[in-house]
Formats: structure tokens, C-alpha cells, sequence
């Protein structure tokens, strides 16, 4: 599951996500990628395994909590460059911790091709500690991976849908 803030970068995400996995698809230049309206699904092969990706939009995040069952992993993207954002984040994120227990989570700080853009180690320390990542009560396997979705760097994108994959695929033996 790809969920964030509006205009945090899921869908740019999205699309360097087909661009290093998907055959032949040209990435959408920037400031081309319309606001999410739903939901976007992406079905790929990763590591011998099939993979749906749903980029839930940010406007929807009311609704967020209906797909949280479904979902082995959550990649929560976060727009690093507005800090004034980051408290909206915190909130964001407890509900994805509370709701989602288990699942591997991957935040990413987004927009590092901004100057203003905050490091891992802020939105560690501004983001997913303060919403309970790292809590006693919510043991979790949890990644900060800084990113720009924008760039469509298709190595980045791998690493991404790479971590997330391998992680769940660990939580689901687990669970067995």
C-alpha cells in the first residue's frame, strides 16, 4: 500500500516505479502526473513474486483504513520539503501503525532534490518517533529511505519496492 499526504510524491513514485519494472513505459515528465483521484493499481513481477501496488490517494485518506487487511507492507511517503506538513504526517502515520499490525513500513522522505528538503534522520526523529514507530507497544519492522521520486531514478524505485517486498515476504513467514 503507497499512501501520504496529498502532494507528497505517491504517484511520481508510482511512476518511476513502472519505469524501472514495466517494459518499454516512458515515465511522465514532471508537472504532467494529475492529482491522484481514487486509487492507482500497479501489478508487477518482483523477486519471483506477483506484487500489486496501490497508490491510494492523499485526499482520501478517510478511507485509507478499509485497505489496511489487504495490504503486506506500507510504503508512507512523506513530502520532506514542507516541515510545516510534518505534525499532519505524525497523525498519518499513528493511525498506519495502529491499524496495520505487523506489516513492514518504508517512509520516505520525499523531494531530496529540493535544498530545503529534510534528511532521514529529521523525519526519523520529527515523524516516526513522535507518531510511536519505535514504541515499546508497536514492535515494527521500519525502514527511512530519503528519496526523489521526481528525478524517476529507476535504481531508487527498486530499492524501494525491493525492501518493502523482502520484508513483508519475512513478516509473512513469520506468521506462518
Amino acid at each position: 500500500m503507497l499512501v501520504g499526504l496529498p502532494g507528497s510524491g505517491k504517484t511520481s513514485l508510482l511512476e518511476s516505479v513502472k519505469g524501472a519494472y514495466v517494459r518499454g513505459h516512458r515515465i511522465a515528465p514532471p508537472g504532467t502526473i494529475p492529482v491522484t483521484i481514487g486509487m492507482n493499481l500497479l501489478k508487477i513481477a518482483v523477486m519471483d513474486m506477483d506484487v500489486t501496488l496501490w497508490d491510494v490517494g492523499g485526499n482520501m485518506r478517510k478511507i485509507w483504513s478499509q485497505y489496511y487487511s489487504e495490504a503486506d507492507g506500507v510504503i508512507f511517503v512523506v513530502d520532506a520539503s514542507t516541515r510545516e506538513l510534518f505534525e499532519d504526517s505524525v497523525g498519518a502515520l499513528r493511525e498506519i501503525i495502529e491499524s496495520t499490525a505487523g506489516c513492514p513500513i518504508l517512509v520516505l522522505a520525499n523531494k531530496q532534490d529540493l535544498p530545503q528538503a529534510a534528511r532521514a534522520s529529521e523525519v526519523l526523529e520529527s515523524i516516526c518517533r513522535s507518531a510511536g514507530l519505535e514504541g515499546k507497544d508497536t514492535p515494527r519492522v521500519y525502514r527511512v529511505m530519503e528519496i526523489s521520486a521526481l528525478k524517476g531514478n529507476s535504481g531508487e524505485a527498486k530499492q524501494v519496492v525491493e525492501w518493502i517486498v523482502k520484508e513483508a515476504r519475512a513478516g509473512a513467514i513469520d506468521r506462518q
